[in-house]
């Protein structure tokens, strides 16, 4: 399977995770060791403790809902991205302002599963100066 077939079915499947709260296809192309590196958690171990991670914030952000866009990939990394538009629950933001997030990620596959996860994200504010 070439890398972009590949990052599409991941994409297909994050969505299934994010938008219905259904894990199956996203674990069944993840190792269940697999790593992810964070922005504000550090790193997170595990297929289920990602799932917790998702799960947290979909019940803390209802209206987070995030479009995947697949950028590049290459042997057996490749790159996504997504854009999200959602209320903020806070406090990092405070609790009802209007949130932009720009997320790109790093993938790195083994054994024809992903094992490594890198994430890279921008958040502003519809209103940053009543911050």
């Amino acid at each position: 399977m070439l890398i972009k077939e590949f990052a599409e079915k991941y994409i297909k499947a994050s969505n299934e995770a994010w938008q219905k709260g259904n894990f199956a296809p996203l674990e069944a192309l993840r190792d269940p060791n697999i790593v992810y590196h964070l922005v504000f958690q550090g790193y997170v171990v595990g297929s289920e403790a990602i799932k917790q991670v998702v799960l947290s914030i979909r019940l803390a952000v209802p209206d987070f809902l995030p479009v995947w866009k697949y950028l590049t990939g290459d042997g057996n990394v490749f790159a996504l991205s997504y854009v999200a538009h959602f209320t903020s629950p806070g406090p990092r933001i405070p609790k009802g302002k209007k949130v932009k997030e720009d997320c790109m990620f790093v993938l790195r596959l083994e054994n024809g599963k992903v094992i490594e996860v890198w994430e890279n994200l921008r958040q502003t504010v519809s209103d940053p100066w009543l911050m």
